[in-house]
């Protein structure tokens, strides 16, 4: 009986995981305002061949490319992305004078010229082009959009977002706001007097004159986010342009679909909040209860938000089916692609026909048991005996990825599944991975995996939907 009912609600979830894949490297460059710009372009390993969506990774303030925003860049290019980290001019391998600098209009310039470089890359299809951004460098990533950078889609992770009415929470109200921009204008006086820049640490634990004040072990730990290639070092001049900076406004201002992924225990949440709320163009909010630090590389929270944003890509950038490379990859697409359509048009000789002669079904991730061996014609029986019971089904699928070695293929897409019944919607969301061979010249789906990210809705529904068939049925 389990076996029976696991094979019928299988029937009416098309998701899969991705197989995790191994990604590649290599070094890059552009020029910003006159500076070059060293970047490193993470890929799939397999992406030879294909054109794929291309994602700016950037981090917090003061950082540079190997902390936070080199995880986020690894996990995107496992997703089937082209990941460009870089660091910005003053900081790391960039070039720019002084070093340390905290300038957001010149970090906004350094976007604008980021993403136009993006697309340029043979690998990246300049219509697919996106961000994720990580703390401080999410609100100038919101302005860069703003003012005409070519990023489609945003994503936002532990967003620190700040204005005039919210920086007094973080550097001692008033006063010591006022303290740092009097040190900072003092800094910017005897730069343009002497060209010396003065400098205080980055982070401290306990050193009040610090720029990152308190137990923050990410920036402390040389494990963590305290390595070599950070120097530590805040150009004092940097406070009077980052205090005055409105990130606030710059990110409700955002007219791209936009992803804000948040917690209660990181910075500033409020106005995570309040932003979610303004944002005009489509939009989500992910929240949770992790401190902010988890975000930048508690592998777990990392590869969580990760996804997240990779779901957010590929629902949102255009064309998310991509342009195919052979004849081979459109015939694959189309043999995918045609198995949920059919079932929601209640076509099961048309998805039978998808399928070689034995199959293995595996939606272990959502019902637990074990992978099923099936013919067709017994997961069309499954699939009668489910899907007639729900008023409708409708399945959007998108970002579908296809490698091919010899007679063999893989592919996966991101599917939203969608069954009603009376006024209500189970949503079972996911990666889907599909096997396949040549067989007698046609390409034929020999695995199905699925793997749930993300569930709305009562999964009750499908007990009832078996049963409403069942009723049809007997009519």
């Amino acid at each position: 009986m389990k076996t029976a009912f696991l094979s019928a609600l299988a029937a009416v979830v098309f998701a899969a995981q991705a197989a995790a894949q191994e990604i590649v490297t290599r070094k890059v460059s552009f020029t910003s305002d006159g500076e070059i710009m060293a970047g490193v372009l993470h890929l799939p390993a397999d992406h030879q061949g294909r054109k794929l969506a291309g994602i700016l990774v950037t981090g917090s303030w003061t950082t540079v490319k190997e902390q936070m925003s080199k995880n986020y860049a690894e996990e995107l290019a496992r997703q089937g992305y082209a990941a460009l980290t870089f660091d910005f001019r003053n900081f790391g391998e960039s070039g720019g004078e002084p070093r340390a600098f905290e300038n957001p209009a010149a970090k906004v310039a350094d976007f604008k010229a980021a993403a136009q470089f993006l697309g340029t890359l043979p690998e990246v299809d300049q219509a697919r082009t996106g961000v994720l951004a990580v703390c401080a460098s999410a609100g100038y990533a919101a302005q860069a959009i703003n003012e005409g950078a070519p990023l489609k889609s945003y994503a936002a992770v532990a967003g620190w977002f700040h204005d005039k009415s919210s920086v007094g929470a973080i550097y001692g109200g008033e006063e010591g706001v006022a303290a740092r921009l009097k040190a900072g204008a003092q800094a910017r006086e005897a730069f343009e007097k002497t060209g010396e820049v003065q400098y205080v640490k980055a982070f401290d634990y306990t050193d009040q004159t610090a720029a990152m004040v308190g137990p923050f072990d990410y920036y402390g730990s040389p494990k963590r986010g305290g390595i070599a290639q950070w120097d530590n070092r805040f150009a004092l001049m940097g406070w009077t342009p980052w205090l005055t900076y409105d990130s606030v406004a710059a990110a409700k201002a955002l007219k791209v679909p936009s992803l804000f992924v948040h917690s209660d225990n990181a910075a500033l949440a409020s106005n995570v909040k309040a932003i979610h709320a303004a944002v005009m163009a489509p939009k989500e909010l992910v929240w949770s209860s992790e401190d902010h630090f988890a975000f930048y590389d508690d592998p777990q929270v990392v590869k969580r938000s990760a996804e997240a944003a990779a779901r957010h890509f590929a629902k949102t950038l255009p064309g998310a089916l991509g342009p195919v490379g052979t004849a081979d990859e459109a015939r694959i697409i189309s043999v995918v692609s045609s198995i949920p359509l059919a079932v929601d048009l209640a076509s099961y000789d048309l998805a039978e026909r998808a399928f070689a002669a034995e199959i293995i079904v595996d939606y272990t991730s959502l019902w637990g048991g074990e992978a099923q061996r099936m013919t067709p014609p017994e997961l069309m029986t499954a699939w009668r005996g489910i899907v007639p019971g729900f008023d409708a089904t409708r399945h959007e699928i998108a970002d579908v990825r296809v490698t091919i070695t010899g007679e063999e293929a893989r592919a996966s897409a991101f599917v939203d599944g969608r069954h009603f019944l009376d006024g209500e919607v189970w949503r079972p969301v996911g990666i889907y991975d599909w096997r396949l061979r040549k067989i007698d010249g046609a390409w034929k789906v020999t695995h199905m995996t699925f793997t749930v990210t993300r569930e709305i809705g009562a999964r009750a529904l499908a007990e009832e939907a078996m049963e409403r068939a069942k009723k049809k049925k007997a009519r």
